[in-house]
């Protein structure tokens, strides 16, 4: 022990220094310790400050729905990269399923249609009143080789009953042939009562003949009589404006759609796949065709030169500016344009359902009203108009036909964009 404090003596500086290096371990790891479970919670609370601000922060993801009525996909979260990005893959192909059936839409509205005289619109192309002119040719309601409708109704086999001046020459010519095989050249005075009345019902026999392979050959009687007062009866005196050109080829899209939906209902009903006729057909005849005043007329507040747009019952146009059951007006949308039409026809009254079904499947038609009267078929056939074994009706219909705008526009005129509030690009050609 005393060796022990002997050598502490006489070391003393190399054992404060072992103490000084020694004493300060613990100490330092103390006060370490305590620091870092400071820095640790500090550090922990920021964490949690930061969470808690992100939770706070929502966001709504929406996928918006494709029909009206229908509620949106909508999802509130945090932000979150892989919610976004599934949320914007299934927006990318709403869309493009939606610019898909767009497409469709206006592809199937406009049935691959042009305008009846090229280079017309929407500013006339070389020598503008020459094409105005034309179309005065091309629009008229006249059985002639221009005009459009002649073409539209032949193409779809709409005709008139037989031409009752040459049935009645040919039975006349029968009916002589068979009395001179009866009587030689004694003539009509030497029939006896019996035999005339054999002829006769012959000659009935043969007149119902040519009524019924008429008939067959028929889609449904009509004649341009029929269609619309607004469309020309004779080509303009002077050469039309380039918008009333363009009113007269909005009407012809419309009356073309109306025609062809009255056809494919007959059609329905042909087995033979030919095309429909009148004595198995639902419609049977078009006595009449109204239309409104195109709706950029009505915008305008004028009215084209060539006949009345008026509605056989009221004298009011026939579309008017109010909507309709659909709730659509005239000008109610951007996107297409809105037509009435009032159809008279004879129909099948045991086919009716065909009928209505054809015009709901037809170019974006819409059936507004429906009216049946009675009719006398015999008189009727007294006309030459036979209908078959059906038992008919008239019908009073009242139709909403759309057209889209996306394949309108380009061929409207100037004068038609800026009357629709689209705007125009230049000044109309030809206008005077």
């Amino acid at each position: 022990m005393k060796g022990l404090l002997s050598w502490l003596k006489s070391n003393v500086l190399v054992v404060v220094l072992g103490v000084l290096a020694v004493v300060p371990l613990p100490v330092a790891w103390y006060f370490a310790s305590g620091m870092n479970r400071s820095l640790v919670e500090g550090r922990q609370q920021d964490a949690q400050d930061a969470l808690r601000k992100v939770q706070g922060t929502g966001v709504t993801y929406e996928i918006q729905s494709l029909t009206p009525g229908q509620e949106p996909i909508s999802v509130s979260s945090p932000p979150n990269a892989a919610i976004t990005e599934h949320f914007r893959a299934e927006q990318d192909q709403r869309l493009a399923q939606v610019e898909t059936v767009k497409t469709a839409a206006v592809e199937y509205n406009r049935r691959g249609r042009g305008v009846l005289v090229d280079g017309l619109f929407p500013a006339p192309m070389g020598d503008s009143q020459l094409k105005r002119n034309e179309m005065a040719r091309r629009a008229v309601a006249a059985d002639t080789p221009e005009s459009a409708y002649s073409q539209l109704l032949g193409g779809l086999r709409i005709r008139p009953p037989v031409n009752a001046d040459e049935l009645a020459s040919l039975i006349g010519v029968q009916r002589e042939r068979k009395v001179a095989e009866v009587t030689g050249d004694q003539g009509d005075q030497a029939l006896t009562e019996e035999q005339r009345t054999q002829i006769d019902g012959e000659m009935l026999d043969l007149r119902i003949s040519r009524y019924r392979t008429h008939a067959m050959d028929t889609v449904f009687y009509g004649s341009p009589e029929v269609l619309p007062l607004s469309v020309p009866r004779a080509p303009a005196p002077v050469p039309p404006s380039l918008d009333e050109c363009f009113a007269w080829q909005f009407d012809y899209w419309l009356i073309e759609d109306l025609l062809q939906a009255l056809a494919d209902a007959n059609a329905r009903l042909d087995p033979s796949g030919v095309g429909g006729n009148v004595a198995q057909g639902v419609v049977k005849r078009v006595d009449r065709i109204e239309i409104d005043v195109p709706p950029f007329f009505a915008g305008a507040g004028n009215q084209p030169s060539q006949g009345g747009r008026g509605d056989w019952d009221s004298g009011q146009p026939a579309g008017g500016g109010a909507a309709t059951l659909t709730g659509r007006a005239p000008l109610s949308s951007g996107l297409f344009d809105v037509r009435t039409a009032s159809l008279s026809l004879v129909v099948s009254s045991a086919k009716l359902p065909v009928l209505l079904d054809a015009l709901a499947a037809g170019n974006f038609i819409t059936v507004l009203d429906l009216d049946l009267f009675e009719i006398d078929p015999w008189a009727d056939l007294e006309g030459g108009y036979y209908f078959g074994a059906d038992a008919v009706v008239r019908a009073e219909i009242r139709v909403e036909v759309l057209h889209l705008r996306d394949w309108t526009v380009p061929f409207m005129p100037d004068g038609v964009k800026t009357a629709l509030g689209l705007g125009g690009d230049s000044d109309d050609e030809g206008e005077g």
